[in-house]
């Protein structure tokens, strides 16, 4: 059964193909095995030769049976093995698209998209504690999240006991009277939000409900937690809408370049 089993791992048609001449093969067994019984019958079962042979053809038709047994049990785990990983692969595609635009108006919990939200700007969001990176956030995948203690109510959850069930927004688009980008929003949390527009500047506290600027740099704190989260530029996605907007002919990237 090795052959078989081995032959089972390259290709399901292979193995469908296995299972087929073994069920032709257990049927000629079976004609022949029918054909002994009659010539059996007609010598009053004095015939040893065919009693032999109708012996042999019984073990044969047995151990067939047992290989398609073997085989279509096989070809089941195959089948389902290769649908749990089209599965799996499906899922990994869905949680690495973004999310759709979120539209105005929409409530996620106690916060009300505003309608200064507009699309999105390629950005990574770093969450470090004592220097040592601990989770990195993909701000393109979606337009707004909210951060705080409650799963069901937030996109990133946290647990620190200082944390507010809905705690902070992190939203792109343009307030009144700012430029477009990615904004945090305090939700009048208990215990604040400490922000740094800038490398190296100490934090303040944010005010409520008063959008601030999260430029490549900017850091800020939630709560009491230490985690402290910083924006990073996505070189790999800025590298790319870089080389989109390259005018036609122009090199990709202008350091690779070659002389003339």
């Amino acid at each position: 059964m090795s052959s078989f089993r081995a032959a089972s791992l390259v290709s399901v048609t292979e193995l469908t193909g296995l299972v087929d001449r073994l069920v032709k093969q257990r049927e000629e067994s079976e004609s022949h095995r029918a054909q002994l019984a009659m010539r059996l019958s007609a010598s009053s079962g004095r015939d040893e030769k065919t009693q032999g042979l109708l012996a042999q053809t019984e073990i044969s038709i047995r151990d067939v049976k047992i290989m398609i047994r073997e085989l279509e049990g096989e070809k089941t785990k195959l089948v389902a093995a290769r649908e749990a990983a089209r599965l799996a692969k499906d899922a990994d595609r869905r949680r690495r698209a973004p999310a759709p635009a979120t539209k105005a108006g929409t409530k996620l919990g106690k916060y009300v998209v505003p309608a200064w939200i507009a699309g999105r700007t390629p950005a990574l969001l770093e969450a470090s504690k004592d220097g040592k990176a601990l989770q990195t956030i993909d701000l393109a995948k979606r337009d707004v999240f909210v951060l705080g203690r409650q799963p069901e109510l937030c996109h990133v959850t946290l647990e620190h006991a200082s944390v507010s069930r809905q705690h902070v927004v992190i939203i792109h688009g343009s307030p009144p009277g700012k430029a477009e980008g990615w904004y945090l929003v305090d939700l009048g949390s208990a215990h604040g939000t400490g922000i740094s527009l800038k490398p190296g500047e100490k934090m303040s506290r944010l005010k409520p409900d008063d959008p601030q600027p999260l430029a490549v740099g900017a850091t800020f704190r939630i709560g009491k937690s230490s985690r402290v989260y910083a924006v990073k530029e996505d070189a790999r996605r800025a590298k790319r809408k870089r080389d989109d907007a390259a005018p036609a002919g122009a090199p990709a990237d202008p350091k690779r370049a070659k002389p003339a």
